[in-house]
């Protein structure tokens, strides 16, 4: 197989002032010019001894130029957007970052190129990345992800899942939902303000209105999700609204959803 050289890690490159001085080859036969001194940095290792000793101009890598991709754009802090890499080369990235010694509590935070694509593909394998960070202790990184785990079926969990995810972050993934559900519980526990009886609307009326407010609570309730939205949350205790006529009753029942919508809405939303 004919090697072919990278189209942004070449000879004529700018990303650093120097030139380039040493040249990595992946498993596919892609050539990567790049520059020791930004490697050795990065490295605890030595690119797993690779570059210990100075005179090598030549490395051969087993990985693939994805692979190797990622971890250089990760290294020289750039945009990974034009590798469109899917999930399943991110996770894998992170093993390869490891192994070449290149610390993840450096290179995987907020802003990083690498931490920015991880929480891009989250919302279809937000459990796997979640997972991935919750092994490596990538605290910033997992609870980005968390935001995404809201209806995650917790009975799915497996053992494997658990001991990869460790006892601290199994139990930031459960407290999430509860926390979130037990909040919405509260918000919506407070009764509805009774007025004055008037000539159109008595006690009697409103304590029917006050119970068909608390039925619209038991409801959410029932059905209550960690990930529910504002606009479920009051669309189900707006009809309580239409079921008087009262204009005091109405803003009553005004006043009760905006308070518990708006209260939904600063719920705190990562772990």
């Amino acid at each position: 197989m004919a090697t072919t050289t990278h189209n942004v890690f070449h000879l004529s490159s700018e990303l650093d002032e120097q030139s380039p001085d040493l040249v990595i080859t992946s498993a596919n036969q892609v050539a990567f010019h790049v520059h020791r001194h930004r490697l050795l940095a990065a490295s605890t290792n030595h690119f797993d001894t690779l570059l210990s000793l100075p005179s090598k101009t030549a490395i051969e890598f087993s990985e693939s130029s994805p692979l190797i991709s990622i971890m250089l754009n990760t290294i020289y802090d750039k945009p990974l957007d034009s590798l469109h890499p899917n999930a399943t080369i991110l996770i894998s990235s992170i093993d390869t970052l490891k192994k070449y010694g290149i610390p993840l509590n450096q290179y995987v935070h907020s802003n990083t190129p690498l931490f920015t694509a991880l929480v891009a593909a989250a919302p279809s394998c937000a459990i796997d990345l979640y997972i991935l960070a919750a092994e490596n202790d990538l605290h910033e990184l997992a609870a980005a992800i968390s935001v995404y785990l809201y209806s995650f079926d917790l009975s799915t969990v497996t053992d494997e899942m658990a001991i990869r995810m460790g006892p601290i972050y199994l139990k930031k993934l459960f407290l999430l939902q509860i926390t979130r559900i037990a909040t919405l519980e509260q918000l919506i526990a407070a009764p509805l303000a009774l007025h004055s009886p008037t000539s159109t609307c008595d006690m009697d009326a409103q304590h029917l209105l006050a119970r068909r407010w608390d039925l619209a609570t038991i409801n959410i309730q029932t059905i209550a999700t960690a990930s529910m939205t504002s606009a479920s949350i009051g669309g189900v205790l707006g009809t309580v609204e239409a079921q008087t006529e009262c204009r005091f009753c109405r803003d009553a029942v005004q006043v009760r959803v905006q308070e518990v919508v708006s209260g939904w809405e600063q719920v705190q939303k990562t772990m």
